[in-house]
Protein backbone atom coordinates (compact mmCIF):
# COMPACT_ATOMS: atom_id res chain seq x y z
CA UNK A 1 0.00 0.00 0.00
CA UNK A 2 1.47 3.29 -1.03
CA UNK A 3 0.74 6.08 1.36
CA UNK A 4 -0.58 9.32 -0.13
CA UNK A 5 1.27 12.39 1.16
CA UNK A 6 -0.30 15.80 1.66
CA UNK A 7 1.50 19.13 1.25
CA UNK A 8 3.13 21.03 4.07
CA UNK A 9 2.94 24.77 4.48
CA UNK A 10 6.54 25.24 5.58
CA UNK A 11 8.46 22.52 3.87
CA UNK A 12 8.70 21.89 0.16
CA UNK A 13 7.53 18.31 0.26
CA UNK A 14 4.47 16.21 1.02
CA UNK A 15 3.16 15.36 4.45
CA UNK A 16 1.97 12.00 5.66
CA UNK A 17 -1.68 11.59 6.77
CA UNK A 18 -2.70 9.08 9.43
CA UNK A 19 -5.81 6.97 9.22
CA UNK A 20 -9.01 8.46 10.69
CA UNK A 21 -10.61 11.87 10.43
CA UNK A 22 -8.58 14.94 11.37
CA UNK A 23 -10.33 17.99 12.86
CA UNK A 24 -9.04 20.26 10.06
CA UNK A 25 -10.32 17.84 7.40
CA UNK A 26 -7.41 18.54 5.06
CA UNK A 27 -6.95 16.05 2.27
CA UNK A 28 -4.72 16.11 -0.77
CA UNK A 29 -3.15 13.74 -3.23
CA UNK A 30 -0.21 15.98 -4.05
CA UNK A 31 2.97 14.19 -5.03
CA UNK A 32 6.03 16.31 -5.88
CA UNK A 33 7.13 15.94 -9.46
CA UNK A 34 10.82 15.74 -10.37
CA UNK A 35 12.37 18.66 -12.20
CA UNK A 36 12.43 18.14 -15.98
CA UNK A 37 15.76 16.81 -17.13
CA UNK A 38 15.14 16.99 -20.90
CA UNK A 39 17.02 19.62 -22.91
CA UNK A 40 16.78 20.76 -26.51
CA UNK A 41 19.13 18.71 -28.67
CA UNK A 42 22.27 20.45 -29.85
CA UNK A 43 22.29 21.21 -33.61
CA UNK A 44 24.22 18.71 -35.68
CA UNK A 45 27.37 20.07 -37.36
CA UNK A 46 27.92 18.51 -40.78
CA UNK A 47 31.35 18.33 -42.37
CA UNK A 48 32.06 20.83 -45.10
CA UNK A 49 31.76 19.48 -48.63
CA UNK A 50 34.89 19.51 -50.76
CA UNK A 51 35.05 19.52 -54.55
CA UNK A 52 37.95 18.09 -56.40
CA UNK A 53 39.00 18.79 -59.97
CA UNK A 54 39.64 15.65 -61.95
CA UNK A 55 40.26 14.92 -65.61
CA UNK A 56 38.57 11.77 -66.83
CA UNK A 57 40.73 9.67 -69.16
CA UNK A 58 39.38 8.93 -72.57
CA UNK A 59 39.01 5.21 -71.89
CA UNK A 60 37.32 5.57 -68.49
CA UNK A 61 33.79 5.19 -69.83
CA UNK A 62 34.75 2.08 -71.68
CA UNK A 63 35.57 0.30 -68.46
CA UNK A 64 31.97 0.71 -67.10
CA UNK A 65 29.46 -0.05 -69.88
CA UNK A 66 26.11 1.71 -69.78
CA UNK A 67 27.25 4.56 -67.46
CA UNK A 68 27.21 8.10 -68.73
CA UNK A 69 28.60 9.60 -65.48
CA UNK A 70 32.08 8.62 -64.25
CA UNK A 71 32.31 7.11 -60.73
CA UNK A 72 33.24 9.45 -57.85
CA UNK A 73 37.03 9.40 -57.36
CA UNK A 74 38.58 8.02 -54.16
CA UNK A 75 40.55 11.18 -53.57
CA UNK A 76 42.12 14.10 -55.28
CA UNK A 77 44.60 13.18 -57.95
CA UNK A 78 43.83 9.45 -57.79
CA UNK A 79 42.61 7.47 -60.81
CA UNK A 80 39.08 6.16 -60.67
CA UNK A 81 38.57 2.76 -59.09
CA UNK A 82 36.13 0.17 -60.37
CA UNK A 83 32.76 0.24 -58.52
CA UNK A 84 32.21 -3.02 -56.59
CA UNK A 85 28.49 -3.47 -55.86
CA UNK A 86 27.65 -5.28 -52.56
CA UNK A 87 25.57 -8.42 -52.60
CA UNK A 88 21.97 -7.43 -51.53
CA UNK A 89 21.79 -10.34 -49.07
CA UNK A 90 25.00 -9.24 -47.35
CA UNK A 91 23.79 -5.64 -47.28
CA UNK A 92 20.49 -6.61 -45.62
CA UNK A 93 22.29 -8.74 -43.04
CA UNK A 94 24.68 -5.90 -42.24
CA UNK A 95 21.83 -3.40 -41.84
CA UNK A 96 19.91 -5.84 -39.63
CA UNK A 97 22.87 -6.36 -37.28
CA UNK A 98 23.54 -2.61 -37.18
CA UNK A 99 19.89 -1.92 -36.29
CA UNK A 100 19.86 -4.54 -33.53
CA UNK A 101 23.06 -3.16 -32.02
CA UNK A 102 21.64 0.37 -32.13
CA UNK A 103 18.38 -0.73 -30.45
CA UNK A 104 20.27 -2.54 -27.68
CA UNK A 105 22.44 0.51 -27.06
CA UNK A 106 19.38 2.77 -26.86
CA UNK A 107 17.57 0.41 -24.47
CA UNK A 108 20.65 0.18 -22.26
CA UNK A 109 21.02 3.96 -22.24
CA UNK A 110 17.36 4.50 -21.35
CA UNK A 111 17.45 1.86 -18.65
CA UNK A 112 20.59 3.27 -17.08
CA UNK A 113 19.28 6.81 -17.27
CA UNK A 114 16.05 5.85 -15.53
CA UNK A 115 17.87 3.86 -12.88
CA UNK A 116 20.21 6.66 -11.95
CA UNK A 117 18.26 9.83 -12.65
CA UNK A 118 14.54 9.21 -13.17
CA UNK A 119 13.52 6.94 -10.30
CA UNK A 120 9.99 7.93 -9.27
CA UNK A 121 10.25 7.49 -5.51
CA UNK A 122 6.53 8.13 -5.06
CA UNK A 123 5.81 4.90 -6.97
CA UNK A 124 8.06 2.73 -4.80
CA UNK A 125 5.78 0.38 -2.83
CA UNK A 126 5.59 0.86 0.93
CA UNK A 127 3.10 0.36 3.73
CA UNK A 128 2.42 1.61 7.23
CA UNK A 129 3.04 -1.04 9.89
CA UNK A 130 2.88 -0.32 13.61
CA UNK A 131 3.22 3.46 13.10
CA UNK A 132 6.19 2.97 10.77
CA UNK A 133 6.57 3.36 7.02
CA UNK A 134 8.11 0.08 5.83
CA UNK A 135 9.51 -0.84 2.42
CA UNK A 136 11.45 -3.87 1.17
CA UNK A 137 11.74 -2.68 -2.42
CA UNK A 138 15.04 -3.90 -3.94
CA UNK A 139 15.99 -0.55 -5.46
CA UNK A 140 16.23 1.06 -2.01
CA UNK A 141 18.96 -1.38 -1.00
CA UNK A 142 21.06 -0.97 -4.14
CA UNK A 143 20.61 2.66 -5.26
CA UNK A 144 21.63 5.38 -2.80
CA UNK A 145 20.02 8.12 -4.91
CA UNK A 146 16.67 6.33 -4.88
CA UNK A 147 17.01 5.73 -1.13
CA UNK A 148 17.73 9.41 -0.51
CA UNK A 149 14.72 10.49 -2.56
CA UNK A 150 12.48 8.01 -0.74
CA UNK A 151 13.62 9.20 2.70
CA UNK A 152 13.20 12.86 1.76
CA UNK A 153 9.71 12.16 0.45
CA UNK A 154 8.38 10.17 3.41
CA UNK A 155 10.88 10.99 6.16
CA UNK A 156 10.87 14.79 6.06
CA UNK A 157 7.09 15.25 6.01
CA UNK A 158 5.35 16.31 9.20
CA UNK A 159 3.93 13.50 11.31
CA UNK A 160 0.48 13.63 12.85
CA UNK A 161 1.14 14.77 16.43
CA UNK A 162 -1.58 14.34 19.05
CA UNK A 163 -2.31 13.86 22.76
CA UNK A 164 -4.52 11.06 24.04
CA UNK A 165 -6.33 11.02 27.39
CA UNK A 166 -8.07 7.87 28.64
CA UNK A 167 -9.82 7.25 31.95
CA UNK A 168 -10.80 3.72 33.02
CA UNK A 169 -11.99 1.87 36.09
CA UNK A 170 -12.50 -1.79 36.97
CA UNK A 171 -15.83 -3.29 37.95
CA UNK A 172 -16.18 -6.47 39.99
CA UNK A 173 -18.68 -8.97 38.65
CA UNK A 174 -19.79 -12.44 39.73
CA UNK A 175 -21.25 -15.27 37.74
CA UNK A 176 -22.37 -18.83 38.35
CA UNK A 177 -20.41 -21.58 36.58
CA UNK A 178 -20.71 -25.35 36.59
CA UNK A 179 -18.33 -27.26 38.81
CA UNK A 180 -18.44 -30.38 36.57
CA UNK A 181 -20.30 -32.52 39.13
CA UNK A 182 -23.81 -31.30 38.48
CA UNK A 183 -23.50 -28.37 40.84
CA UNK A 184 -22.41 -24.77 40.41
CA UNK A 185 -20.08 -22.29 42.00
CA UNK A 186 -19.75 -18.52 42.04
CA UNK A 187 -16.86 -17.02 40.10
CA UNK A 188 -15.58 -13.48 40.46
CA UNK A 189 -14.11 -11.56 37.52
CA UNK A 190 -13.22 -7.97 36.72
CA UNK A 191 -14.16 -5.86 33.70
CA UNK A 192 -12.30 -2.74 32.59
CA UNK A 193 -14.74 0.05 31.75
CA UNK A 194 -13.70 3.09 29.71
CA UNK A 195 -15.05 6.27 31.29
CA UNK A 196 -13.75 8.76 28.74
CA UNK A 197 -11.31 8.59 25.85
CA UNK A 198 -10.35 11.25 23.32
CA UNK A 199 -7.44 12.58 21.29
CA UNK A 200 -6.42 16.20 20.71
CA UNK A 201 -4.75 17.07 17.42
CA UNK A 202 -1.51 19.02 17.93
CA UNK A 203 -0.44 19.26 14.30
CA UNK A 204 -1.14 23.01 14.25
CA UNK A 205 1.49 23.86 16.87
CA UNK A 206 4.56 23.28 14.68
CA UNK A 207 6.69 26.31 13.87
CA UNK A 208 5.18 27.42 10.57
CA UNK A 209 8.15 29.13 8.93
CA UNK A 210 10.65 26.29 8.92
CA UNK A 211 11.03 22.73 7.74
CA UNK A 212 12.50 19.78 9.61
CA UNK A 213 16.12 19.60 10.72
CA UNK A 214 18.01 16.76 9.07
CA UNK A 215 20.45 15.40 11.65
CA UNK A 216 23.07 12.72 12.11
CA UNK A 217 24.45 11.52 15.43
CA UNK A 218 27.96 12.36 16.55
CA UNK A 219 30.71 9.79 16.11
CA UNK A 220 31.08 9.26 19.87
CA UNK A 221 27.35 8.70 20.49
CA UNK A 222 26.44 4.99 20.85
CA UNK A 223 24.20 4.04 17.92
CA UNK A 224 23.59 1.24 15.45
CA UNK A 225 26.18 1.84 12.73
CA UNK A 226 25.86 -1.26 10.54
CA UNK A 227 26.24 -3.95 13.21
CA UNK A 228 23.84 -5.73 15.51
CA UNK A 229 25.10 -3.84 18.58
CA UNK A 230 25.58 -0.14 19.29
CA UNK A 231 28.99 1.21 18.41
CA UNK A 232 30.98 4.42 18.05
CA UNK A 233 33.19 5.50 15.15
CA UNK A 234 35.79 7.99 16.29
CA UNK A 235 38.99 8.70 14.44
CA UNK A 236 37.57 8.66 10.92
CA UNK A 237 35.49 6.33 8.77
CA UNK A 238 36.08 2.63 9.35
CA UNK A 239 34.64 -0.67 8.10
CA UNK A 240 31.72 -2.05 10.09
CA UNK A 241 33.84 -4.71 11.74
CA UNK A 242 36.30 -2.08 13.05
CA UNK A 243 33.72 0.24 14.61
CA UNK A 244 34.02 0.20 18.39
CA UNK A 245 31.15 -1.67 20.10
CA UNK A 246 29.92 -0.43 23.48
CA UNK A 247 28.94 -2.39 26.57
CA UNK A 248 25.34 -3.32 27.31
CA UNK A 249 25.08 -0.91 30.24
CA UNK A 250 26.22 1.94 27.97
CA UNK A 251 23.62 0.93 25.39
CA UNK A 252 20.90 0.91 28.05
CA UNK A 253 22.00 4.32 29.36
CA UNK A 254 21.90 5.78 25.85
CA UNK A 255 18.40 4.42 25.21
CA UNK A 256 17.18 5.90 28.51
CA UNK A 257 18.79 9.25 27.73
CA UNK A 258 17.12 9.31 24.33
CA UNK A 259 13.69 8.62 25.84
CA UNK A 260 14.19 11.20 28.60
CA UNK A 261 15.34 13.74 26.02
CA UNK A 262 12.24 13.06 23.96
CA UNK A 263 9.98 13.70 26.98
CA UNK A 264 11.60 17.00 27.97
CA UNK A 265 11.86 18.33 24.41
CA UNK A 266 15.60 17.96 23.88
CA UNK A 267 16.83 17.86 20.26
CA UNK A 268 17.53 14.23 19.27
CA UNK A 269 21.14 14.96 18.31
CA UNK A 270 21.75 16.22 21.88
CA UNK A 271 20.21 13.21 23.62
CA UNK A 272 23.36 11.69 25.10
CA UNK A 273 23.78 9.77 28.33
CA UNK A 274 26.45 12.14 29.63
CA UNK A 275 24.54 15.31 28.65
CA UNK A 276 22.19 16.10 31.52
CA UNK A 277 22.11 19.90 31.06
CA UNK A 278 19.22 21.25 29.01
CA UNK A 279 18.75 24.92 28.21
CA UNK A 280 16.53 26.81 25.78
CA UNK A 281 19.60 28.31 24.12
CA UNK A 282 20.50 24.82 22.87
CA UNK A 283 17.47 25.01 20.57
CA UNK A 284 18.50 28.26 18.90
CA UNK A 285 19.74 27.97 15.33
CA UNK A 286 18.58 24.39 14.82
CA UNK A 287 22.06 23.21 13.81
CA UNK A 288 22.55 19.52 14.64
CA UNK A 289 25.78 18.04 15.93
CA UNK A 290 26.55 15.96 12.84
CA UNK A 291 28.88 13.00 12.48
CA UNK A 292 31.99 13.03 10.32
CA UNK A 293 29.99 11.22 7.63
CA UNK A 294 27.38 13.12 5.66
CA UNK A 295 23.81 11.93 5.29
CA UNK A 296 24.55 10.69 1.76
CA UNK A 297 27.64 8.82 2.96
CA UNK A 298 25.56 6.90 5.51
CA UNK A 299 23.18 5.91 2.73
CA UNK A 300 26.12 4.71 0.64
CA UNK A 301 27.39 2.75 3.64
CA UNK A 302 24.06 0.93 3.86
CA UNK A 303 23.72 0.30 0.12
CA UNK A 304 27.26 -1.03 -0.33
CA UNK A 305 27.05 -3.36 2.66
CA UNK A 306 26.87 -7.08 1.79
CA UNK A 307 25.00 -8.01 4.95
CA UNK A 308 22.05 -10.28 4.25
CA UNK A 309 19.39 -9.00 6.68
CA UNK A 310 20.05 -5.28 6.92
CA UNK A 311 17.79 -2.49 8.11
CA UNK A 312 18.00 1.29 7.77
CA UNK A 313 15.91 3.36 10.19
CA UNK A 314 15.19 7.04 9.56
CA UNK A 315 13.66 8.55 12.71
CA UNK A 316 11.01 11.30 12.79
CA UNK A 317 11.28 13.21 16.07
CA UNK A 318 9.20 16.02 17.60
CA UNK A 319 11.05 18.29 20.03
CA UNK A 320 11.14 21.63 21.92
CA UNK A 321 8.07 20.96 24.11
CA UNK A 322 8.42 19.67 27.67
CA UNK A 323 5.90 16.86 27.31
CA UNK A 324 6.55 15.53 30.81
CA UNK A 325 5.61 18.84 32.45
CA UNK A 326 2.59 19.18 30.19
CA UNK A 327 1.51 15.67 31.12
CA UNK A 328 1.66 16.56 34.83
CA UNK A 329 -0.50 19.65 34.27
CA UNK A 330 -3.06 17.64 32.28
CA UNK A 331 -3.24 15.06 35.06
CA UNK A 332 -3.83 17.80 37.64
CA UNK A 333 -6.59 19.20 35.45
CA UNK A 334 -8.40 15.85 35.18
CA UNK A 335 -8.03 15.12 38.90
CA UNK A 336 -9.52 18.52 39.73
CA UNK A 337 -12.83 17.29 38.33
CA UNK A 338 -12.99 14.65 41.08
CA UNK A 339 -11.97 11.76 38.86
CA UNK A 340 -9.83 9.33 40.89
CA UNK A 341 -9.73 6.16 38.77
CA UNK A 342 -6.99 5.02 36.40
CA UNK A 343 -5.77 7.76 34.08
CA UNK A 344 -3.50 7.45 31.06
CA UNK A 345 -2.08 10.51 29.29
CA UNK A 346 0.42 10.39 26.46
CA UNK A 347 1.71 12.09 23.33
CA UNK A 348 2.36 10.41 20.03
CA UNK A 349 3.69 11.30 16.58
CA UNK A 350 2.84 8.97 13.72
CA UNK A 351 4.43 7.69 11.59
CA UNK A 352 7.40 7.74 13.92
CA UNK A 353 10.04 6.45 11.48
CA UNK A 354 10.81 5.06 8.03
CA UNK A 355 12.27 1.53 7.88
CA UNK A 356 14.06 0.10 4.86
CA UNK A 357 14.72 -3.65 4.79
CA UNK A 358 16.82 -5.69 2.39
CA UNK A 359 14.72 -7.57 -0.20
CA UNK A 360 14.60 -11.17 1.04
CA UNK A 361 12.19 -13.41 2.89
CA UNK A 362 14.10 -13.24 6.18
CA UNK A 363 13.94 -9.42 6.20
CA UNK A 364 10.21 -9.56 5.51
CA UNK A 365 9.78 -11.81 8.55
CA UNK A 366 11.62 -9.31 10.78
CA UNK A 367 9.51 -6.44 9.39
CA UNK A 368 6.14 -8.06 10.24
CA UNK A 369 4.85 -8.81 13.76
CA UNK A 370 2.44 -11.34 12.28
CA UNK A 371 5.23 -13.29 10.55
CA UNK A 372 7.33 -13.09 13.71
CA UNK A 373 4.44 -14.63 15.66
CA UNK A 374 3.91 -17.41 13.09
CA UNK A 375 7.60 -18.30 12.91
CA UNK A 376 7.87 -18.18 16.71
CA UNK A 377 5.04 -20.68 17.10
CA UNK A 378 6.77 -22.96 14.59
CA UNK A 379 10.13 -22.48 16.42
CA UNK A 380 11.74 -20.97 13.32
CA UNK A 381 12.16 -17.39 14.49
CA UNK A 382 14.50 -18.15 17.44
CA UNK A 383 17.01 -19.70 15.03
CA UNK A 384 16.63 -16.79 12.60
CA UNK A 385 17.18 -14.31 15.43
CA UNK A 386 20.35 -16.06 16.62
CA UNK A 387 21.67 -16.37 13.07
CA UNK A 388 21.06 -12.69 12.38
CA UNK A 389 22.51 -11.59 15.72
CA UNK A 390 25.65 -13.71 15.91
CA UNK A 391 26.60 -14.96 12.44
CA UNK A 392 29.30 -12.76 10.83
CA UNK A 393 27.86 -10.38 8.22
CA UNK A 394 24.37 -11.85 8.59
CA UNK A 395 22.52 -8.84 10.00
CA UNK A 396 23.06 -5.12 10.35
CA UNK A 397 21.21 -2.03 11.59
CA UNK A 398 21.67 1.63 10.72
CA UNK A 399 20.05 4.13 13.12
CA UNK A 400 22.21 7.24 12.88
CA UNK A 401 20.06 9.88 11.19
CA UNK A 402 16.58 11.32 11.01
CA UNK A 403 14.43 14.43 10.75
CA UNK A 404 13.47 16.60 13.75
CA UNK A 405 10.34 18.78 13.79
CA UNK A 406 10.39 21.76 16.14
CA UNK A 407 7.34 22.93 18.09
CA UNK A 408 8.80 26.23 19.31
CA UNK A 409 12.05 28.19 19.20
CA UNK A 410 13.62 31.19 20.89
CA UNK A 411 15.23 33.93 18.77
CA UNK A 412 17.34 36.87 19.88
CA UNK A 413 15.45 40.15 19.58
CA UNK A 414 17.10 42.85 17.43
CA UNK A 415 19.95 44.85 19.04
CA UNK A 416 19.82 42.98 22.32
CA UNK A 417 22.82 42.13 24.46
CA UNK A 418 23.92 40.41 27.68
CA UNK A 419 22.32 41.86 30.78
CA UNK A 420 19.19 43.25 29.13
CA UNK A 421 15.97 42.44 30.95
CA UNK A 422 12.65 41.35 29.50
CA UNK A 423 10.98 44.58 30.63
CA UNK A 424 13.76 46.67 29.11
CA UNK A 425 13.50 44.88 25.78
CA UNK A 426 9.72 45.26 25.83
CA UNK A 427 9.96 49.03 26.38
CA UNK A 428 12.71 49.41 23.78
CA UNK A 429 10.67 47.56 21.15
CA UNK A 430 7.50 49.54 21.80
CA UNK A 431 5.52 47.32 24.14
CA UNK A 432 3.80 44.00 23.45
CA UNK A 433 2.84 45.08 19.93
CA UNK A 434 6.51 45.52 19.10
CA UNK A 435 7.16 41.82 19.57
CA UNK A 436 3.86 40.68 18.10
CA UNK A 437 2.46 39.72 21.49
CA UNK A 438 4.98 36.89 21.84
CA UNK A 439 6.75 35.85 25.03
CA UNK A 440 10.15 37.25 25.96
CA UNK A 441 12.85 35.55 28.00
CA UNK A 442 16.23 36.77 29.20
CA UNK A 443 19.29 34.62 28.48
CA UNK A 444 23.07 34.75 28.51
CA UNK A 445 23.31 36.56 25.16
CA UNK A 446 20.35 38.87 25.69
CA UNK A 447 16.57 38.68 25.42
CA UNK A 448 14.88 36.04 23.30
CA UNK A 449 11.44 36.14 21.67
CA UNK A 450 9.32 33.03 21.25
CA UNK A 451 8.42 31.71 17.80
CA UNK A 452 5.69 29.08 17.80
CA UNK A 453 3.18 28.00 20.44
CA UNK A 454 4.17 27.78 24.11
CA UNK A 455 3.01 24.82 26.24
CA UNK A 456 1.21 27.09 28.72
CA UNK A 457 -0.62 28.97 25.96
CA UNK A 458 -1.80 25.72 24.39
CA UNK A 459 -2.91 24.41 27.80
CA UNK A 460 -4.95 27.53 28.57
CA UNK A 461 -6.71 27.34 25.22
CA UNK A 462 -7.79 23.72 25.87
CA UNK A 463 -8.31 23.70 29.65
CA UNK A 464 -12.07 24.20 29.78
CA UNK A 465 -12.71 21.88 26.82
CA UNK A 466 -10.80 19.04 28.49
CA UNK A 467 -12.56 19.61 31.80
CA UNK A 468 -15.96 19.46 30.12
CA UNK A 469 -14.98 16.32 28.21
CA UNK A 470 -14.08 14.58 31.48
CA UNK A 471 -17.29 15.72 33.18
CA UNK A 472 -19.50 14.52 30.32
CA UNK A 473 -17.53 11.27 29.80
CA UNK A 474 -16.76 11.95 26.14
CA UNK A 475 -15.61 9.04 23.97
CA UNK A 476 -14.45 10.27 20.57
CA UNK A 477 -11.51 10.01 18.22
CA UNK A 478 -10.85 13.76 18.02
CA UNK A 479 -11.92 16.34 20.57
CA UNK A 480 -12.87 19.77 19.22
CA UNK A 481 -11.84 22.90 21.10
CA UNK A 482 -14.58 24.83 22.86
CA UNK A 483 -14.40 27.33 25.71
CA UNK A 484 -11.19 28.81 27.11
CA UNK A 485 -10.06 28.59 30.72
CA UNK A 486 -6.87 29.17 32.71
CA UNK A 487 -6.37 27.42 36.06
CA UNK A 488 -3.48 24.97 36.01
CA UNK A 489 -1.12 26.48 33.43
CA UNK A 490 0.92 28.56 35.89
CA UNK A 491 3.40 25.74 36.38
CA UNK A 492 4.15 25.72 32.67
CA UNK A 493 5.11 29.40 32.39
CA UNK A 494 8.68 28.61 33.46
CA UNK A 495 9.28 26.33 30.46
Amino acid sequence: MVTNPIPMSTFHGPAMQATGERPDGQRSAFIPQPYPMAQDPAPAVLPELHSYQYTVPNNAMGNIPGHSIPPFPSGPGEPPRPFAQEDPRQSNERLKKSGEARDKAQMKEKSGHKHHHQVDTSSIPCEVKHDKIVSTDPILSRDAKALEGFLRLYGTTRPVFFAHIIGTHEERHTRSVSDGRGGSRTETYYVTVIDFAFCIDLSDVFVNDEGPVLYTLRDDVPAYRGGMAMATETGGARPIEQRTPVEKDVQSAQKRAREVGRQVGRPPWLAMAENQVYEDEALIGGTPLASSRSFQEWLEDYVHSRRVVKEFKFSKEVYAWDLEALKVSLEQLVRSTGYSATLRIGFKATPESVHIYSPNIVSKIFSSYFLIFITTVTLIFPFLWMWRRWWPEAGGKWQVCGAAFRLKRWELVPRTGPGETEQGAMERLGGPAGVGGHRLRAGREGVYVLKGVHEADWFRSWEQTIRNAVFTRVKTNWLMRGMVGADFASGLDRL
